[in-house]
Parts: structure tokens; sequence; C-alpha cells
């Protein structure tokens, strides 16, 4: 979201609350703020309320002045969520939290700011500002040095920290791999000693911070901490045998995924394929499905990785024309992120052949027959073959593109003619 939208939003709510119990109480916390700092763009506001249900009672109060939707509220924890010009917004009030054992759903109460921003997880998200002001509160007194030394450090006794909500864990790693910040030793030291609580987290959410890690500007670095800080066991366990499987002697096989995760481009299909290409489609699919990813996106992953290991043993100079089209039209709209795939394992390989995938490019250039001109439709088929509207005309329609693309020559009448040879069975 463009920041000059966000300053609007931030002044509509500063003129409702203005000469109001609400006007020195409403701040605008986390994420916002420190992306504003880096200079990064942002499309998150969270405002917290220093009253008691200030949160609730804000998220009321601006429905009722006309300026956002009806909240949707959580009474237990004392938030609000509301949509101001079709934006989400969540309101809290500044609270203190109490875990009981073995129970991750925090009890809550009304408190300070500052035990409100030690609550959160790192310095730099416990950075305040008043609605409509400049001045930004450091609470913790580190949030400002931290961003300026670049530094992830958590907010409170990272043992505590990691306790309260585990999922800290991979957002400390997950920041890192997005901002280019390092995370600070005790901070660092404070995972490997709570990685085992990561079991207590949902696949879902797992799956969130895995995603935003393989996203982001240094996917590779993401997963070396996570090998290296024993998180990798919780979230693919199935991919940490590759450090062990040699590529050659210098290198091995998380090696190379590393390498070609790091060279793809931020596109989710593709990183998940290159991190996965070594293990089989039924594995990967496995994986992806624990993770709760959609049919849809774990099939997919899975025909790429198939034919990535297809791909593997195929030595471009001997395939035929006819090979070329027929694999065009096998891998259908998935034909240029399969040559992403190809190109990105190929190259993330110590002396790798650099034209290869030209190569291949040239060849599907020069062999590609445009579905446009195929010169059968159903009409010819009903015609030719007598055969009435249904399933057995899509039979047929794919039986005889199969005959063009290995006689891209031959007209109409010959490919009936084959056509007509052809068994339903």
């Amino acid at each position: 979201m463009e920041k000059a939208k966000i300053e609007i939003i931030e002044q509509k709510i500063a003129k409702a609350i203005t000469n109001t119990e609400f006007a020195e109480h409403v701040y605008i916390v986390g994420g916002y703020i420190r992306d504003t700092i880096l200079e990064r763009p942002t499309n998150d506001i969270d405002l917290v309320v220093s009253l008691p249900d200030g949160g609730i009672r804000l998220a009321h109060f601006l429905y009722e002045k006309k300026v956002s939707s009806y909240p949707v509220t959580f009474a237990r924890f004392g938030t609000a969520l509301i949509e101001i010009d079709n934006f989400k917004i969540e309101l809290v009030m500044t609270r203190r939290e109490f875990y009981e054992a073995g129970n991750r759903k925090p009890n809550v109460e009304s408190g300070s700011i500052y035990e409100d921003a030690i609550r959160r997880d790192f310095t730099i998200n416990a950075l305040y500002r008043k609605v409509a002001t400049t001045t930004i509160l450091d609470i913790t007194k580190l949030g400002f040095s931290d961003i300026n030394a670049k530094i992830i450090r958590t907010t409170n006794d990272p043992n505590l920290v990691y306790a309260e909500d585990p999922l800290r864990m991979l957002r400390a790693i997950r920041f890192s791999a997005q901002i280019g910040f390092t995370i600070e030793p005790n901070t660092r030291q404070g995972i490997a000693n709570n990685c085992s609580k990561l079991q207590t987290i949902s696949w879902e959410r797992r799956r969130d911070e895995l995603s935003k890690m393989l996203l982001s500007n240094n996917p590779k670095q993401a997963l070396c901490d996570l090998k290296n800080l024993n998180l990798l066991e919780y979230i693919i366990p199935e991919i940490i045998p590759l450090n062990t499987q040699k590529y050659n002697d210098e290198y091995s096989w998380w090696d190379i995924s590393l390498n070609a995760v790091n060279l793809s481009s931020p596109n989710a299909e593709l990183r998940f394929a290159t991190l996965l290409h070594h293990i089989s489609t039924e594995v990967s699919q496995k994986i992806l499905l624990r993770l709760k990813f959609p049919n849809s996106f774990c099939q997919k992953i899975a025909f790429l990785i198939e034919k990535q290991h297809a791909f593997e043993n195929i030595n471009i100079s001997l395939l035929s024309d006819k090979d070329i089209r027929f694999f065009v039209f096998e891998v259908n709209d998935n034909l240029e992120l399969l040559l992403q795939l190809f190109h990105i394992i190929n190259i993330a390989k110590p002396q790798a052949n650099q034209t290869l995938i030209s190569e291949l490019r040239k060849r599907i250039a020069n062999t590609y027959l445009p579905k446009s001109a195929f010169p059968i439709n159903g009409n010819d088929i009903m015609k030719y073959l007598n055969v009435k509207s249904g399933k057995k005309i899509g039979f047929y329609l794919d039986k005889a593109y199969k005959i063009w693309l290995e006689y891209p020559d031959w007209d109409k009448k010959m490919i009936m003619q084959k056509l007509e040879k052809t068994s339903i069975n």
C-alpha cells in the first residue's frame, strides 16, 4: 500500500479522536514504524491504545463516527479488527500477558506502554508513535540503536520471549533474511535452546513464515539459519540429509539446492521447486501437504520436480523435433516456469553448461507449432468419424493433435485418415 494512502487513513483517525478521551492515547506501533525508518514499503498498521479495553472501545468509536467498518472484536485478547478505505487495521489496548504452562494462548490484562513493549517480540518492533505526530517513543531504549546497527534482539529474555510464542524464532530468521539484519548472539542462542518448542506451532503458521523466508532477498541465509539452529527438523526434516548427499568431492546436494534457491526469481512455485528438486515427487508432495498448501500448489510443484528429474537424464542434442513438440505439448502452460527451473538448477552446479537452456529454447522456437494452426476441430471429428457430441470428441481431438505434432506437414484429410484407425479403448 502506498505510504500516502496510509497517511490519509492516519489523518482520518487523528481528526476523529481530537478532543476525545483517545486523543493522547492512540499510537501506531510495530512494523509500520520500523519500515518507515528503514524506508521500506509497508502495508501493515497496528494501533495500540493506552486505555483499559482501549482497542475495542476505539474501534467502536471510529465505527460510530463513520470512519471505519463495524469492528470484529476478540474480547479475551482485547483486540479489534476494522477496515478504513478497504484497509485492515488491528487495534489493541496496551497490555501485559501471562502464560500458563502448556497453553500458548495468554491471559491478557490492561498494562502500561512499557509492559506492552516488553511483551512484543523484538526491539525494532517495539517503537511507538502517537497518531498524526512525528515523535517516536523507544520504550526499550534499544529500538533505534538496533535499527541503526542492523540487529534483531528480543525485547526481553530470549527464553521467555520464545516460550511465550515459539513462532518468534521463525520471525527472527525471516526478518534477518528480509531486511538484512544480524540476529544478536543471545537472541540467536535462545533459538537453539528452544527449537523443539516449534512443535507446538500449527503447520499453517510454520508454512507462512517459511514462505516469507523463501520469498525474501536472502532465502539461502534463512535456510542455513533454520538448519544451523535446528529448526529445519520441525519444518522440512526430509531435506536435512541433502547435506550428506555428495554432488562431488566439494559440493553436497544441500549446497546445490541453496544456490538454486538464491539464484531463482522470488516466485513461490519456483523457489519451492528448487528447494525440493532433489527429493522424489512423492515425498515433495507429502511435505507440502503437511505444510497445508492447497492441493493445486502441491500438484504443480510435484509436476515441476518430476519433469526436472526427467530432464537431468536428457541429452538435448539427441532429441528429435517430434520429442521437442511433445515436450511443449505435455508441459503446456508450465513451459516458462519449467525452463527457468531447468536453467537455475543447471547453473547452480559447479562447472555448469551455461548455454544448455538457451539451446533448448532455440530448439523449441524452431519446432514450435501454435495451437491456432491445428487444422482439426470438433465439427471435423463429428463429420469424418460420425461421432456425436460428448467425451469422445475430446478424446479424438487429443489424438488428432498428437498425430499433428508427429506429422506437422499433414493436412486435415491425412490426419483424419490416421485417426480413423485409432481405437477409443
